[in-house]
């Protein structure tokens, strides 16, 4: 029997998804019902499954990452390039958006400072490659999950759900705050996950595998976020990892940031090579456009999460309905050539 699960490929999506801005998002939604926020998250997870299934189905099918699919299956290099200035300006964005954290945090105004954070979070990834996310990702998932345990022991935290009201259930509500989840990483599940996911073995090891992943980095946090400020008024990811300190709170969140930023630049690595853009050149440009970003940006890149969020969901929509539209047409193609 095969093997149905890879930690490797789980701890690698959970470090790429594991993003401090999950748990601010958690606390944004603290104000809905709970009824509301359960349903939410469950429909957002349905749209990540379906999401996810094709970019993963395709890339086990051709053992080919997101780059790669694209010169496949696109006919027209000028959508090709479209495609992947896309996945850069995306991860730029995010990139960015997690520099302003460390800057704000941090209380960073050396433009000095910002650099070396941005070359830091880029280096594992441009000199390791694959073998850096995996690795340094399931050392900072684990020690997250270790201070996960240790904080719930440390704190007497109990949830109610007492106050569940199945007659105060808002559908539009659940609509919006659904796609709004979504929009967090709909991107990334519907495009760069295949850069992940061709380590894979098989299609059901390698879909079960990045779920928890994005169970582990994502809707960990986002609950987390919820329930904390909902019942405790713990507010921020900051406040969250106090129980050891604020050093270690600092650690922590610049570790929690780092892991993804790494990931988002390896997968713009990866698509620019395959244009053929050096890697060295992606080392060299790519953090300091985001520092560029952060450091000349007025206002402050908090202020564009929430149309941020929306955008990515409708993006990751489109790269859906692409995929699932070359499934359909191979299997077409194939029952054509079966009948003749």
């Amino acid at each position: 029997m095969k093997n149905i699960y890879n930690i490797g490929l789980s701890f690698s999506w959970a470090g790429f998804v594991f993003l401090s801005i999950n748990f601010l998002i958690g606390v944004s939604l603290s104000k809905i019902t709970i009824e509301n926020f359960i349903i939410s998250t469950f429909a957002a997870l349905i749209f990540y499954i379906l999401t996810m299934i094709a970019p993963i189905f395709i890339s086990i099918k051709y053992n080919i990452n997101f780059s790669q699919a694209l010169n496949k299956f696109l006919n027209y290099k000028m959508f090709v390039y479209f495609f992947i200035g896309i996945v850069v300006f995306v991860n730029l964005g995010w990139y960015s958006i997690q520099l302003e954290v460390i800057k704000e945090i941090l209380n960073m105004n050396s433009i000095i400072y910002l650099l070396l954070f941005a070359y830091l979070f880029a280096y594992g990834a441009f000199r390791f490659g694959y073998i850096w996310i995996k690795n340094f990702s399931i050392i900072v998932m684990g020690l997250f999950l270790l201070y996960l345990i240790y904080f719930f022991i440390h704190n007497d935290i109990t949830i109610s759900f007492n106050n569940i009201d199945i007659y105060n259930i808002s559908f539009n509500e659940i609509l919006k705050t659904s796609i709004s989840i979504y929009g967090v990483w709909a991107f990334s599940s519907s495009s760069i996950i295949m850069d992940i996911a061709k380590k894979g073995e098989n299609f059901l090891n390698t879909f079960i595998s990045l779920l928890i992943g994005l169970i582990l980095g994502f809707f960990l946090l986002l609950y987390l976020g919820y329930f904390l400020s909902k019942f405790y008024n713990i507010n921020s990811f900051y406040e969250l990892n106090m129980v050891f300190g604020s050093l270690f709170a600092i650690v922590l969140l610049v570790l929690n940031i780092w892991t993804t930023n790494d990931s988002n630049f390896y997968s713009s690595m990866l698509a620019l090579e395959s244009i053929g853009i050096k890697k060295v050149i992606s080392f060299i440009l790519l953090p300091f456009i985001s520092v560029a970003l952060v450091y000349f940006y007025k206002d402050n890149l908090y202020n564009i999460l929430s149309k941020w969020l929306y955008l990515m969901s409708y993006i990751g929509f489109v790269f859906t309905a692409i995929w699932w539209y070359i499934i359909i047409k191979q299997l077409k193609l194939k029952r054509i050539k079966n009948e003749t």
